[in-house]
């Protein structure tokens, strides 16, 4: 695959391309075309996809070719924690809220996720910390996923949200196939159940960008700079794993985050995770290392299987039901999803 990060594009290529354009950084095509005449077409044809689409350039001496630098792949970034994912519940006061926002700006959190699988919170809390974030905050990115139901006035508080946040992105419903003239919710028919509902690989992937392929080049693409808070109050890696690091009543983010265990799988990229480290969607694809098809350990201690909840299968390039394969019957059953 050749990624076009200018355009947020992709290109899935053959091997003999990949071969072709991974050895050398000029590739001479005459020359080529000469020592495999009986290939002169495909060659040829290559060549042309890759101009068209604008992804080589015609330079006329290696010394042209120079005096453009190769991109660097490295990422950093600032701030200590960039992404938090909360499921939202009854356990959360407004107490809570507070000490999270003031966690938010020590840390430099820059986009929150808030989950709701049931309605048995205080709104009026949310909302208060909402104001606190509209208000003064560096996230930029706030998002809604919210499990549907009709027996809640929801359309209500989906307009005082819409109305009042402007920081909100998205608005995800799940369970309806209602459509809503803003563009900033998003109805699935699909149901989630709870935080088991998560980790599922999709074949639309579309994650393309400069940032994303550079941290999941060099890191966990769904854990690293993260922090996921389940519905009782757990502060996690993700809400749906099972080691916890404190509970928001009793220990800050800041304190969490310290643990020697908390950033054990932040450098844990998809090269490393077996069959994933095949994949060519690897570096534009989500992780999960709450659901895995419990397969491999690697010597530090690290689960590095597949991802449970991928039916991709890199050798044929076909997709498949994942919940369905035999082989994974067993880690299903343990994980009792």
């Amino acid at each position: 695959m050749i990624l076009d990060l200018q355009r947020n594009d992709l290109h899935l290529i053959p091997n003999d391309l990949f071969v072709i354009i991974s050895q050398k950084d000029y590739i001479d095509f005459d020359l080529l075309i000469s020592e495999n005449k009986s290939n002169s077409s495909v060659l040829k044809e290559y060549k042309n996809f890759l101009l068209k689409n604008e992804l080589i350039f015609e330079i006329n001496d290696k010394k042209e070719g120079e005096c453009f630098t190769e991109m660097s792949t490295e990422f950093s970034s600032p701030f200590t924690i960039t992404n938090v994912i909360i499921d939202l519940s009854s356990k959360y006061k407004l107490e809570n809220f507070i000490s999270l926002k003031n966690s938010f700006d020590l840390l430099g959190v820059c986009a929150l996720q808030i989950r709701i699988f049931n309605f048995d919170f205080d709104f009026e809390n949310l909302f208060n910390f909402l104001d606190l974030i509209e208000e003064d905050s560096r996230i930029n990115d706030l998002q809604f996923i919210i499990k549907y139901d009709d027996n809640i006035t929801i359309n209500k508080y989906l307009k005082q949200l819409l109305e009042k946040y402007n920081r909100i992105t998205t608005i995800s419903l799940y369970g309806t196939k209602k459509k809503f003239k803003d563009p900033r919710i998003l109805s699935f028919s699909k149901t989630i159940i709870n935080e088991s509902s998560c980790g599922v690989i999709f074949n639309n992937i579309s994650h393309i960008n400069t940032e994303v392929v550079f941290e999941s080049m060099s890191c966990n693409s769904c854990l690293h700079k993260k922090i996921g808070i389940d519905t009782e109050g757990n502060i996690k890696n993700c809400p749906s794993m099972q080691q916890d690091f404190g509970n928001i009543n009793i220990t800050s983010l800041e304190e969490a985050i310290s643990h020697p265990d908390y950033k054990k799988y932040w450098k844990l990229s998809k090269d490393n995770i077996e069959i994933c480290k095949d994949c060519e969607f690897r570096y534009i694809c989500t992780d999960c290392r709450a659901y895995t098809e419990r397969t491999h350990i690697n010597n530090e201690g690290l689960d590095i299987s597949k991802p449970l909840k991928c039916g991709y299968d890199p050798y044929s390039g076909e997709w498949s039901e994942w919940s369905t394969n035999p082989l994974k019957q067993k880690a299903i059953q343990y994980y009792g999803i």
